[in-house]
């Protein structure tokens, strides 16, 4: 929550507080549940005139957690979503990044995970490098909320050699294994740099390392040898083909990662109907006034 006020701020925006009660029938055991989560959040944020102060709003409401996620940050036309996690969470493994997953799959927008308390604003990012298009999507985002403001930005390419060419590779000896991994380094390096240099990044301070390997085993291995606040992943259209190729990247490195995470989709396929839809609609309960 601290934050998402502090992004609020920054850009002036309206925070929506949002609890959802899993519950897709709507149990009279579920309503019960949001009136106290709605008498708690109220006495955690403050009287109504300081959250009017804060553009503070708080919603509870009961149903599917991704599918009501989705349809209020719709109706609030949210242009961030935030997401709170911790590694000490009692969540069952992989929960967080496949919730997060669908809700940004079917609204097209990013979202910031948060797992560490916001102390300051963020000095040391990691960009995770993928594909050339949800990359640069990624920087789009970041550089709209002012992240890239005097920070230690480092960029983070994996690379993995063709299955055919490991065969190849297999029957080299040691030096030759080593100079072909070499050039592979050199060429993902390179593909990095040109199209990082017409991007909003193509100016900023950073450094840009190569490493072999899966990109969430990288990735999430880098955040913790750089001492990480926040890792910016994209991912490509054609991963949002099936929730399992977009979950292989993004998801395991919202779940497995220690730090902040701001995850980027493609704009969102189809239309709004289309998606996380349940036959039965949420229960909202509004805890203020504010629409």
């Amino acid at each position: 929550m601290r934050r998402a006020l502090i992004l609020g701020e920054r850009h002036g925006a309206t925070v929506v507080v949002l609890h959802v009660i899993a519950d897709d029938r709507g149990s009279r055991r579920a309503q019960e549940h949001s009136r106290r989560a709605c008498r708690l959040l109220e006495d955690w944020y403050g009287p109504s005139e300081k959250r009017r102060a804060l553009r503070l709003h708080i919603r509870v409401a009961v149903g599917g957690v991704a599918r009501t996620i989705a349809d209020v940050a719709t109706l609030h036309r949210a242009d961030l979503l935030v997401f709170g996690g911790s590694r000490r969470s009692s969540m069952r493994p992989a929960l967080l990044g496949s919730l997060v997953e669908t809700v940004i799959g079917a609204t097209g927008l990013p979202a910031l995970v948060v797992k560490r308390p916001p102390l300051h604003p963020y000095r040391r990012i990691l960009l995770g490098a993928a594909s050339k298009e949800s990359t640069l999507r990624a920087i789009t985002a970041a550089a709209e909320l002012e992240l890239f403001d005097d920070v230690d930005l480092r960029i983070v390419r994996a690379f993995t050699t063709p299955g055919p060419t490991r065969v190849a590779v297999a029957d080299l000896d040691a030096t030759e294994a080593a100079d072909y991994r070499a050039r592979a380094a050199v060429d993902a390096h390179a593909g990095v740099t040109a199209f990082l240099a017409g991007s909003e990044a193509g100016g900023l301070h950073r450094a840009i390392h190569v490493v072999e390997g899966s990109p969430d085993t990288v990735v999430c291995r880098a955040a913790e040898a750089f001492d990480t606040e926040l890792v910016v992943i994209g991912a490509s259209r054609a991963a949002l083909v099936t929730r399992a190729l977009f979950g292989s990247v993004a998801g395991e490195i919202i779940d497995r990662a220690s730090c902040d995470v701001l995850a980027v989709p493609p704009p969102r396929l189809g239309r709004g109907e289309d998606v996380v839809r349940a036959a039965e609609a949420p229960y909202p309960t509004r805890c203020s006034r504010a629409a």
